[in-house]
């Protein structure tokens, strides 16, 4: 890996850090949560569609 002497970054060193999707820690559902996406196939299926990690 060549180090180019004298390159200017073009990050920003103001950035947020990123963390990927698939690193995340997912927080506690709620009992309500478990229980719509338990008994609602909809729900739980649009739900999947919508956070399906690859």
């Amino acid at each position: 890996m060549a180090l180019v002497s004298g390159g200017r970054s073009t990050l920003n060193p103001n950035a947020p850090l990123y963390i990927p999707a698939c690193m995340r820690q997912v927080e506690d559902f709620s009992q309500e949560w478990w229980n719509l996406a338990t008994t609602s196939t909809w729900f739980r299926d649009y739900w999947l569609s919508q956070n399906h990690v690859e």
